[in-house]
C-alpha cells in the first residue's frame, strides 16, 4: 500500500527515520528542513507501507512538461526488507506515476561507488547517461506509453 505524504513536517521525519537509506543527504542538500519543504512543495513523496510498517520512500518530480522527464532524487527501502522485491515494486509504482503524469522517461542519480544500486537500476530496465558530478551517474529509463 501507498501512501502519499504532503506535509512539511511528515516528509521531514520520513527523511530522519529513512536517514540510513541517504547517508550524506545533509551535505548534498544543506538544511534537511528545507529539503522537505521543497519536496513537500514540488515533488511527490509515497510511502510504500507493508502491514503497517514504513518498508520503503520514494521522492519524485513530475512537472517537467516540455522535457517530460521525471526525476527521483530520493528512493529508499528499510535495511532490514531489502532482498525482499520492495524495491523493485517501489520503482515499478514511481515510474508508473510518472508514465501516468505524461513523462516519457525517468532519470535519477546514483553514487558511482554503490555497486548494489547500479545493479539494482539495470536490471529495472535503467541505463547509464554518463558523469552527473565526479562521484555519480545519471541513470534513464524510458516509461512512454506505447500506443497501437
Amino acid at each position: 500500500m501507498y501512501v502519499y505524504v504532503k506535509e512539511p513536517g511528515e516528509i521531514l521525519r520520513l527523511l530522519e527515520d529513512f536517514a540510513e537509506c541517504f547517508p550524506g543527504l545533509a551535505g548534498r542538500v544543506g538544511s534537511v528542513e528545507l529539503y522537505a519543504e521543497k519536496l513537500a512543495r514540488y515533488a511527490k513523496v509515497a510511502v510504500l507501507k507493508e502491514n503497517g510498517e514504513e518498508a520503503g520512500i520514494c521522492c519524485w518530480y513530475d512537472n517537467d512538461r516540455e522535457g517530460r522527464i521525471g526525476y527521483i532524487p530520493l528512493i529508499g527501502i528499510r535495511t532490514e526488507k531489502q532482498g525482499k522485491g520492495y524495491g523493485k515494486e517501489l520503482l515499478a509504482f514511481v515510474c508508473g506515476e510518472c508514465r501516468s503524469s505524461g513523462m516519457e522517461k525517468v532519470r535519477l542519480e546514483v553514487d558511482a561507488e554503490n555497486g548494489r544500486a547500479i545493479a539494482f537500476y539495470e536490471r529495472n530496465g535503467f541505463r547509464r547517461l554518463g558523469k552527473a558530478r565526479d562521484v555519480s551517474f545519471f541513470y534513464e529509463k524510458e516509461v512512454r506509453q506505447v500506443s497501437f
